[in-house]
């Protein structure tokens, strides 16, 4: 065996057990409304949207905000591609914006499973090669 076979293998066995511990783990459940992302953007705003998106059981957040604040959140949900719905309700002072999660988290997560099992199984079928 050479030397850039011998290197190769411990990455291959890494990935190997990491596509397993993830496909090990319980799918999401039906009422799990949790978004995990990590945010570039550690101000008080980007907390707080943290918070509304890691909790399981909400769906929907009715923020009053001003327009700059507003800005801020609807830029953070659209550069990470967070399947949650923004919108603003422009009565009363300030503005609400309204945000709300969407199937999209569930449709990510049964995707990504089916990737991981994809990968995992090109991955045995390549143990040999490395």
């Amino acid at each position: 065996m050479n030397d850039e076979v011998e290197r190769m293998l411990p990455v291959h066995a890494s990935c190997s057990d990491d596509l397993t511990t993830r496909l090990n783990a319980p799918p999401r459940a039906k009422d799990d409304w949790s978004i995990t992302t990590s945010m570039r953007c550690s101000c008080q705003l980007c907390v707080a949207l943290t918070q509304y998106l890691r909790a399981s059981d909400r769906v929907r957040f009715e923020w009053p905000l001003a327009k700059t604040q507003r800005a801020h959140i609807h830029g953070i949900i659209d550069s990470c591609e967070l399947p949650v719905r923004h919108t603003t309700r422009r009565t009363g002072r300030p503005f609400t914006l309204m945000l709300e999660k969407t199937a999209g988290i569930f449709e990510r997560d049964a995707t990504d499973r089916r990737s991981w099992q994809n990968d995992l199984q090109w991955l045995k079928g390549t143990t040999a090669d490395f």
